[in-house]
């Protein structure tokens, strides 16, 4: 079976997407995967064909963490121009493929299968990306609504989607001598929906358009070792907590620098800093605080206290699998949903905002994380209940809808 995996967003979005095609590639599939341009270099170092095509997400990521309006707005046009990209990226090796997998903002792929006649998939990382009275759309994911509020959530999110990239999308349409579509959400969910997310921690929608296949959280099969310097400092004193916003920009990451460490030194812990796209660093970091790069959270979190991060559903999987408590600190769309849901599950001591000045409320968190024995029996708890063959699964039922289309 030959497979082409469209992945288009940050490297937590392409991640699971990467360890679905490990899952693939073990049992006897041709993997060929088309992804933004700073995640070519992860995913050939997995030893898969990687094409680029589309935006950077990374200049994306720092648009959106300014704040300013101009800078927002400015997405827009690579957003319209990344769909033509993605067209005459993905149209060859659609040909070649015998079933398309689309993930994260993958707006060519229904149009693609369509066109040459293939079984097309989604795989969506967060239930608030699946359109459903149940729950809000993305843009108020953290909320819990009444049912007539998620419907208009969702008028909303469509309209706000068909007004970015409906033109360029019926004109590639049109091209391929297909008939317009009237909802870009709709043409990158396709008719084939996959949540990969643990049922505990989300479960699907039990009203949509089309029957949900949840196999459970993707997972990297990555045996890499942590960086000498890291292991060095886990060695040499007690758990630290880690601190990271992974692939979220941050629009003054000196202060958010400063605030960390004053919460750190505030609630007496030992801390891992990722620096991650936000950019966190200091000179003048305590002996008790290790700056890091990128390293495998399978491996690191383990051997943390607690995990605080912005809430992208990677990392949110990871801290579960770990058994850890964790500290979610949303920037954006379906990070609030994260927050909202350790939150409920109590694995999560406590909200605390991702921007301010004042350290005293994550030093609470960091506290709890460290000290409330309650707290951790529950983490450890989640962690029996997250699955741990889901990219098997996943591959699985491709093989199936492959096998019946043929």
């Amino acid at each position: 079976m030959r497979v082409l995996i469209g992945a288009f967003g940050t490297r937590g979005d392409v991640q699971p997407l990467v360890a679905l095609a490990q899952a693939l590639r073990t049992r006897g599939h041709s993997v060929t995967l088309v992804v933004p341009p700073e995640c070519q270099a992860f995913a050939r170092a997995h030893g898969f064909e990687a094409h680029v095509a589309g935006m950077s997400y990374e200049e994306v990521s720092r648009r959106m963490a300014s704040g300013r309006l101009r800078d927002v707005l400015g997405v827009l046009p690579s957003m319209r121009a990344q769909v033509g990209a993605h067209f005459d990226a993905l149209e060859g090796l659609v040909r070649e493929a015998d079933v398309v997998v689309g993930a994260a903002v993958f707006i060519a792929g229904t149009s693609l299968a369509e066109r040459f006649k293939k079984p097309y998939v989604y795989v969506a990382l967060v239930p608030v990306m699946l359109d459903s009275p149940e729950n809000a759309g993305p843009l108020l994911g953290g909320f819990t609504l009444p049912r007539w509020l998620n419907r208009v959530s969702w008028w909303a999110t469509q309209r706000l989607w068909n007004v970015a990239s409906l033109g360029p999308l019926n004109r590639a349409r049109r091209a391929l001598g297909l008939a317009p579509t009237s909802s870009v959400w709709r043409a990158v969910l396709g008719t084939n929906p996959v949540l990969a997310c643990a049922s505990r921690l989300a479960p699907a929608p039990r009203e949509h358009r089309f029957p949900v296949m949840q196999p459970g959280p993707l997972l990297l099969d990555d045996a890499s070792p942590l960086s000498a310097g890291t292991q060095a400092f886990l060695e040499a004193g007690p758990a630290p907590v880690y601190l990271g916003f992974g692939s979220m920009s941050d629009p003054a990451p000196e202060q958010t620098t400063r605030r960390l460490l004053e919460s750190v030194r505030r609630a007496e812990v030992r801390a891992v800093i990722a620096r991650g796209w936000a950019g966190l660093r200091a000179a003048d970091a305590p002996s008790t605080v290790h700056f890091l790069d990128t390293e495998p959270h399978a491996a690191l979190f383990p051997r943390c206290a607690g995990v605080v991060h912005h809430g992208g559903a990677g990392t949110t999987h990871a801290a579960a699998l770990a058994g850890v408590p964790q500290v979610v600190m949303p920037q954006i769309l379906d990070q609030f949903f994260w927050r909202q849901r350790t939150l409920s599950l109590g694995v999560n001591p406590m909200a605390v905002p991702r921007y301010g000045n004042d350290p005293e409320p994550l030093a609470r968190a960091l506290r709890a994380l460290t000290t409330d024995d309650a707290l951790r029996g529950r983490a450890r708890a989640l962690s029996a209940e997250v699955p741990r063959d889901g990219a098997v699964r996943a591959a699985e039922h491709l093989e199936s809808l492959v096998n019946a289309s043929t």
